[in-house]
């Protein structure tokens, strides 16, 4: 059970060049992947959206990846056209005066940023031999990044998992605090009706007494909350259920809260109560905590 939440880096080289990849992710409804990348590595980034869509299937994630030369190469040639970055940074004094116009900070650019934008590298100056080594090489790191960030999403999503779990066993808690209340409340609220009716027999001059009893029944049957209180507990053991399983389970957890509140919400409006509106009170609490977790749930 991964979380959505996660990080990984790695680094690498060949004899012609050097790279760095940071993988992370944050939760979201499905999955995203956006990718910085060097467009001049052919095949390059369809490799990678294959291979990390094969172990992730949710959550928003950022791949950022830097190659650069190997310094000590002093025999490998040039894939930098410094033609377009003489243009890209003439832009770039550009927008920076207009920025200083304007009153607008903006961060000082780094060479490395260069390497990403489109049309300053190519892959014109590397022999085949060279290109497949580079993309074999950067295949390789990105199995290795990517080991690194399930076993993040792994240990996040251990965490979540107990906390959860935690929050399962409060509200099962809750829940037979709430079933030993119901002889009390029962008492209670026929104590109540009891006289209610008596102050209505006694200021009234004419009585159906078979549209009474008729009021009183559906009265008892609107105040139960035999079903609720069942039904927060299918819904506490289907939430442990998914837990202990294996795969993915956020959206299905994120449906079982939106069940949990609808519940909890019946059951205090029927309440007449108030320890057991305090109780579903409670509840609600545990509830939006539980659900805040959930949602970083892959």
């Amino acid at each position: 059970m991964q979380s959505m939440t996660g990080f990984a880096a790695v680094s690498g080289e060949n004899e012609n060049f050097k790279w760095t990849a940071e993988l992370r992710s944050v939760n979201g409804k499905g999955y995203d992947l956006k990718m910085k990348i060097p467009d001049w590595i052919d095949g390059l980034e369809v490799a990678v959206r294959n291979y990390l869509k094969q172990s992730v299937k949710r959550g928003n994630l950022t791949l950022t990846l830097k190659v650069q030369n190997d310094e000590s190469d002093e025999g490998g040639s040039s894939f930098v056209d410094l033609i377009e970055v003489r243009k890209v940074l003439q832009n770039i004094n550009k927008i920076d005066q207009f920025a200083k116009e304007h009153g607008i900070p903006l961060s000082p650019s780094k060479a490395t940023d260069l390497l990403l934008m489109k049309g300053i590298t190519t892959s014109n100056d590397l022999s085949r031999q060279e290109a497949d080594s580079l993309l074999k090489g950067i295949l390789k790191s990105i199995e290795k990044l990517n080991a690194q960030f399930i076993q993040s999403r792994t240990l996040e999503g251990k965490g979540l998992t107990e906390i959860i779990t935690t929050q399962l066993c409060e509200l099962s808690v809750l829940l037979t605090n709430a079933k030993e209340l119901l002889p009390r409340r029962k008492t209670h609220v026929k104590q109540t009706l009891q006289l209610q009716l008596e102050n209505i027999l006694n200021n009234a001059e004419q009585i159906d007494a078979q549209r009474v009893a008729q009021e009183v029944a559906l009265l008892h049957v609107k105040l139960d909350v035999t079903e609720e209180l069942d039904r927060l507990a299918v819904h506490i053991k289907s939430a442990q259920d998914l837990l202990n399983s294996n795969g993915i389970i956020g959206r299905q957890l994120e449906f079982l809260m939106q069940e949990f509140n609808r519940e909890v919400n019946t059951l205090c409006s029927k309440a007449q109560y108030s320890e057991l509106t305090t109780i579903g009170l409670e509840m609600k609490v545990v509830i939006d905590q539980m659900r805040e977790q959930v949602q970083n749930l892959e």
